[in-house]
């Protein structure tokens, strides 16, 4: 029973230690990466997998998928809260090939893409306007 206690003293003791002290660094809205309308770059490639997070870019859960860029690159692109991408029926399906305009970094350890807009078929999904602002605020 002691050791049960213990245990879950020491749980909730890691919950309230901070990122930083983890060695980790906190991504909070200040230190987000922000859209550079001058880095901005287009890459087409295919789709691998799509999965919701949450994420520090969009604030709150947000749609992202997975991009094996042409020259076999893979990149996490980031999209948009899925709120918004869900109000509009925007569905990608892996495999699906398409072309991302946006910023690439890398972000949380991974090569990323902040997008603006992806093409996939004959539609054009836009998720910033022409000076990199959110679609969604």
């Amino acid at each position: 029973m002691k050791a049960l206690i213990t245990a879950a003293a020491v749980a909730a003791l890691l919950l309230f230690v901070p990122a930083s002290a983890t060695g980790q660094a906190a991504t909070t809205p200040d230190t987000a990466p922000k859209y550079e309308m001058a880095a901005e770059v287009r890459i087409s490639g295919k789709v691998l997998t799509i999965h919701d997070r949450q994420c520090p870019v969009s604030g709150t859960i947000g749609a992202h998928f997975m991009l094996e860029a042409v020259g076999g690159k893979v990149y996490e692109v980031h999209l948009a809260p899925t709120k918004f991408t869900k109000m509009f029926d925007m569905i990608f399906t892996p495999g699906e090939k398409v072309e991302v305009l946006g910023n690439t970094l890398v972000f949380q350890g991974k090569d990323a893409i902040i997008a603006r807009e992806v093409k996939h078929g004959n539609e054009t999904v836009t998720f910033r306007d022409k000076k990199g602002n959110p679609s969604w605020n």
